[in-house]
């Protein structure tokens, strides 16, 4: 229906937050589980993210800033280097673009959002080969943390990813041990989050339970 407003839990959930016009309003946290979410439009709806999961000091209710590295084509188990053309430690989304993601057509980002993982995400941002993948994320500083956002055609959608450079050691990597899998937004048109970022929003999620 329009103008829902939903929470997604710390579980698996699957939401569906219907066609009809309208501003939905979600909000997710980065915490353990992931979600599928159908019929949210990233132009209309508008989407909460958990403010305390990312090193920028964007404020609750503030919109949450977007970046986007600059392009690479990393050999297999070389670094991908986000800090290339942004801060992350100023931005809370980093947007992978298409041609941000030069093996694309030798990963499905949906396997990710099935294994909960980011293997395919690893390999989409390798140089072309069937068995590269990079070997982790370059950061500017030990302990950034952003979410991620990256598109596929195989299964038209968008899959939202949490980074963090202390979860396992903290130093200016992010291994794949460090990655979490959030959201698959089923038929997420491509590459909209920047040009839409105002419905994105940062909130502090221990306002409600502090738990979280």
């Amino acid at each position: 229906d329009a103008d829902d407003t939903v929470w997604g839990g710390n579980g698996n959930d699957i939401i569906d937050v219907g066609a009809v016009a309208g501003s939905d309003v979600l909000y997710l946290n980065a915490g353990v589980g992931k979600t599928k979410v159908t019929g949210f439009l990233i132009a209309t709806d508008i989407l909460h993210l958990n403010m305390d999961k990312t090193t920028a000091t964007t404020a609750t209710a503030g919109q949450a800033v977007v970046g986007n590295m600059t392009a690479a084509t990393p050999a297999d188990d070389a670094a991908y280097d986000f800090s290339a053309g942004i801060d992350t430690a100023a931005v809370d989304i980093v947007e992978v673009d298409i041609a941000d993601g030069a093996n694309t057509a030798n990963a499905d980002l949906f396997d990710d959002y099935t294994n909960g993982d980011a293997v395919e995400l690893f390999k989409m941002l390798a140089a072309v080969g069937a068995n590269n993948n990079i070997g982790s994320i370059t950061v500017d500083n030990a302990g950034d943390q952003f979410y991620i956002v990256a598109y596929d055609d195989d299964t038209q959608g968008m899959h939202l990813y949490h980074a963090n450079s202390a979860a396992v050691l903290s130093d200016t990597s992010v291994t794949i041990n460090e990655m979490d899998y959030i959201a698959f937004f089923v038929a997420a048109a491509d590459e909209v989050l920047a040009a839409t970022g105002a419905t994105v929003l940062t909130f502090d999620f221990t306002t409600i339970n502090a738990a979280y």
